[in-house]
């Protein structure tokens, strides 16, 4: 037993040596120096603990759970739907509105600087109406302003076959004299009054489309459309001025219209498409040769019969990955009239306005920052590409860029009358936002290159306010 003992304590012994002498180094050894950090060391640290602790998990929390499940989850409020919303800590509850049934007002203006011819602004007003049956068999249009108005009535409750019996009305008598635009300047002699009366009526065919709303429809329309067209001269009428005469107008006229949109809640284009085109046919009863002086002559076998093709496309689109906030809208519109086929009175014209975005509104194309009816011509192409971001629910800034080219009438360097190729850009921002009292204000600047006061870039703005009633 004694020598076993002492084999098992000289193991232990033999075992614990080196931890002993380690321990007993430690213990007699001075502690090693600690290095202090440099100025670079601590920047180091400090823009390490940044960018990678606060920056990236900020950035992280940011895109990942507030910017994507934003994008995920939140949805504009559309147009015909009940809204409940919190703002500054109180529930608010906003009604579907009755889209089959609208009387509205509207009024505003637009101000040029430098002027076109001789306007720096120009005001404008209408009364707005729409009355639809429960089933949209029975519809009614109007826009009224009094001197200008249209009016379209559509009925198929006799049938189960999308059949309409359809009727419009449209009247152009603007009571003050009216005198035409040329390279941005007001064309001497130019000055008469002059108007038209037509009453369509004819056959009609409608279908509804997704998403099912009361203004998504396919119809197509054709309208015998007779009228009476007049004109006079004016105080400052040209003494060479010879007049055609004044007298009964007969038109056929194709109508085409489809609108697939969701509407926002103020009523602009949400996402979906629409399209259309008018294909209007006329003939004068009596017609003759007419001049505005010695060198703007129209014949009358070339302005007797007059033909008008025009067309448009609409689409409001998202991007993935990105919330509903932010939408784009691109349109297309044509036009096309046959060469020498036009007139001062039957020519195709395009100029300012606000910005379409009612079903029937859609195949208007303003440009911005023109007068109304500013252009007259032969053919056109206008391209517009928007971007709209929803700032609040009732509240949406758009930026617009817009692309034409136009065979446009103008006068030569011996004052007479040609038709020009031209290109022209035009940029605009503006603010649509849902206001007191069931009300709607618009507000936009616009920028062109010159081409609505030629040689000269000019700027608009145009407001408008809208009530429904």
């Amino acid at each position: 037993m004694p020598k076993k003992f002492c084999l098992l304590l000289c193991l232990l012994v033999a075992g614990y040596l080196p931890l002993l002498a380690q321990m007993s180094l430690e213990h007699t050894a001075s502690p090693a120096p600690v290095e202090e950090d440099t100025f670079l060391d601590t920047v180091y640290k400090n823009a390490t603990e940044f960018l990678f602790e606060k920056w990236y998990t900020g950035a992280k929390d940011y895109l990942f759970e507030k910017w994507y499940q934003d994008a995920k989850s939140y949805h504009t409020p559309l147009a015909g739907y009940p809204l409940d919303v919190q703002i500054a800590g109180e529930h608010l509850h906003i009604p579907a509105q009755d889209r089959r049934n609208v009387w509205a007002i509207s009024g505003g203006t637009t101000l040029f600087a430098p002027r076109i011819g001789n306007s720096s602004f120009v005001p404008f007003a209408a009364v707005y109406g729409r009355q639809q049956s429960a089933d949209d068999r029975r519809r009614f249009r109007g826009v009224i302003s009094g001197v200008v108005n249209y009016l379209d009535f559509a009925d198929g409750t006799w049938n189960d076959s999308g059949l309409e019996f359809v009727a419009n009305w449209e009247n152009f008598t603007v009571p003050f004299p009216s005198t035409e635009i040329a390279n941005g300047k007001e064309v001497e002699d130019s000055e008469l009054y002059w108007g038209h009366f037509l009453l369509g009526i004819g056959p009609g065919w409608r279908m509804p489309l997704f998403p099912w709303h009361c203004d998504n429809e396919c119809i197509v329309q054709l309208f015998y459309e007779p009228g009476y067209f007049y004109v006079k001269r004016a105080g400052n009428s040209s003494a060479e001025m010879k007049l055609p005469p004044s007298t009964f107008i007969h038109q056929i006229h194709l109508h085409m219209r489809l609108d697939a949109f969701d509407r926002n809640i103020v009523e602009l284009p949400h996402r979906g498409f629409s399209c259309g085109a008018d294909i209007v046919f006329g003939r004068r009863d009596n017609w003759s040769d007419h001049r505005f002086s010695s060198e703007i002559l129209f014949s009358r076998e070339d302005t007797r019969d007059y033909l008008r093709l025009t067309a448009y496309m609409a689409t409001a689109f998202g991007v993935p990955f990105v919330s509903e906030r932010h939408r784009f809208l691109f349109s297309c519109h044509l036009g096309w009239s046959p060469p020498g086929n036009w007139d001062r009175f039957s020519a195709l014209r395009l100029g300012g306005g606000p910005s379409p975005s009612e079903s029937a509104d859609l195949a208007r194309s303003p440009y911005p920052g023109a007068l109304f009816d500013q252009f007259v011509l032969e053919r056109y192409a206008l391209l517009t590409l928007e971007y709209r971001l929803e700032l609040l629910f009732f509240m949406y800034a758009h930026v617009r860029g817009t692309l034409g080219w136009g065979r446009v009438a103008g006068l030569d360097f011996q004052e007479r009358l040609a038709i020009f190729s031209e290109a022209s850009q035009a940029f605009s921002v503006g603010l649509t936002i849902g206001f007191l009292w069931n009300s709607l204000i618009y507000v936009e600047y616009a920028y062109d290159n010159g081409v609505v006061r030629p040689n000269d870039h000019g700027h608009a703005v145009l407001i408008s306010w809208s009530k429904s009633l």
